[in-house]
């Protein structure tokens, strides 16, 4: 009357499947950092850390990175926003510079321009 075998079952097979989600974030997010300080340079774009200049001027920062399920595979995402309107026009240096980071070479790519 109390048989609980299946429940049982089916709640370690979502703790495990949580596990491994958990697990990929922490070791991607741990893979990244490892990188991002290096410097990556474009036509007077460049890449160190977590933001991109230009000319010597902050034209935008890493906001967020996101990793999503799609379609059977993993999909990651950064997301950099422009510090100001007048570099709407650079959003796509800034893809370009960010495609470099042999890390983000196959990433989505966004840039959250402003109004």
């Amino acid at each position: 009357m109390f048989h609980t075998g299946s429940n049982a079952r089916t709640r370690r097979k979502n703790a495990m499947g949580i596990k491994y989600i958990i697990a990929a974030l922490l070791f991607t997010s741990c893979n990244v950092s490892s990188k991002v300080l290096e410097k990556y340079s474009n036509d007077n774009f460049n890449y160190v850390g977590r933001t991109v200049t230009y000319e010597d001027e902050v034209v935008a920062k890493l906001k967020a990175i996101e990793l999503s399920y799609d379609g059977g595979e993993l999909i990651y995402e950064a997301t950099f926003e422009l510090t100001n309107s007048k570099y709407n026009p650079y959003a796509i240096n800034v893809i370009k510079i960010a495609r470099m980071h042999p890390k983000m070479k196959d990433w989505d790519i966004e840039v959250e321009l402003k109004y």
